[in-house]
């Protein structure tokens, strides 16, 4: 699982990420492949998303050494952060699967800096 971001982030704008599920094995997959996703907007190709769950699932089977369709959405920078946080966006992904026999990569994290508006 790959997760890109447009960062640095202005703060208080919005920025676009891209999340991509590959399967690294020998064997296509099979049941549907789930998604935990860092924004309610969350959309791509063949995935049906919940904003409320903050979650998609691909039905279809994953090709071996392929990759699902491509996930794509949107994170909103804040305004202001507590005294002593680091100031980044995080984007992640989660990926679960019964047919998976390494659970090893399926998750993904990214930081992206936030930065001061002009």
């Amino acid at each position: 699982m790959t997760v890109t971001g447009a960062g640095p982030v202005q703060a208080g704008r919005s920025a676009g990420y891209t999340l991509r599920v590959n399967n690294t094995g020998f064997l296509d997959s099979s049941g549907p492949v789930t998604v935990s996703v860092p924004s309610a907007d969350a959309a791509g190709s063949g995935w049906s998303c919940d904003p409320n769950q903050q979650q998609c699932i691909y039905s279809g089977a994953v090709p071996a050494g392929g990759h699902a369709p491509v996930l794509t959405g949107t994170v909103t920078a804040p305004t202001s952060f507590p005294v002593g946080a680091d100031q980044v966006i995080y984007l992640y992904g989660y990926v679960q699967n019964d047919s998976d026999v390494d659970n090893a990569n399926n998750s993904v994290n990214q930081t992206d800096p936030v930065v001061s508006g002009a």
